[in-house]
């Protein structure tokens, strides 16, 4: 199969206010998943705009940069990019925003930031979208991949001044694997700062539940402790797609981490 199947998503950026990020999802399977934009994605994404309540001061990613290779914002698990691309225009980080997935989905995530370039640049002259691979088992090796034919992939220094003060996740643990290879990923890329973030949202499918309840476990033995957890109905309040028939759960569970 092949093709485009391109949507527009207007995501809540303050009450009564939203942006439009524009998608494109290449008919291709990944982990035998058909690539596409799932509800946790847009659930995820339209709670951004909150985090000052959640809790987290959205003022450290544009304040914060350590140096030129400072990441601001990293998304796991990414798709389509949905979330990393409308935190990069609410949030305007003064470091890198990397949207991070298998080989096989980076060069949709490409796609994807090119089509949104105008929604993203000029918010910050310090602040740069790019994409990368990031395998789960050997998580200290992110390979950034150039947006041009240009430059070729290069490995990003993993140092602790690098590293992300928000991790971003959306509908990452639909595997038995999930919860270690997600929550060791975390610990490895998370700023070891008292205001470095994780936000992770999944749906509550019932087959995972056990998987949810470990992934909360191992965050907690790692070193986290979870300062707001909440759960979201897919649509209900939201802006846009109330209408629209997701192929997904319609409740969501979401959980803000921080170290301890």
């Amino acid at each position: 199969m092949s093709g485009n199947s391109t949507k527009t998503y207007q995501i809540a950026t303050k009450e009564n206010c939203c942006i439009s990020v524009t998608l494109s999802a290449p008919i291709i399977h990944a982990e035998n998943l058909y690539l596409q934009t799932w509800g946790s994605s847009f659930v995820l994404a339209n709670l951004l705009h909150k985090l000052e309540y959640l809790p987290f001061d959205p003022k450290v990613l544009s304040e914060n940069a350590e140096s030129s290779n400072s990441v601001g914002i990293l998304e796991l698990g990414a798709g389509t990019g949905l979330v990393g691309l409308s935190a990069a225009k609410i949030f305007h980080p003064k470091g890198k925003v990397i949207l991070t997935d298998l080989p096989t989905i980076i060069p949709g995530l490409v796609q994807n930031i090119e089509l949104n370039r105008g929604l993203i640049d000029g918010t910050n002259p310090e602040s740069k979208v790019v994409c990368g691979t990031l395998d789960w088992n050997s998580p200290n090796e992110l390979v950034l991949h150039s947006t041009t034919s240009e430059h070729a992939p290069t490995l990003f220094p993993g140092n602790e001044e690098n590293k992300a003060l928000l991790i971003v996740a959306a509908d990452t643990m639909y595997t038995e694997d999930h919860p270690r290879l997600l929550s060791q990923t975390i610990f490895t890329w998370l700023r070891k700062t008292s205001n470095a973030r994780a936000l992770i949202c999944y749906p509550m499918r019932i087959a995972y539940l056990d998987a949810m309840r470990e992934f909360w476990e191992l965050m907690e033995v790692g070193g986290l402790a979870c300062v707001k957890e909440g759960r979201e109905e897919l649509g209900k309040g939201m802006m846009g797609k109330e209408k629209e028939e997701w192929d997904d759960e319609k409740l969501h569970e979401w959980c803000v981490w921080k170290w301890k």
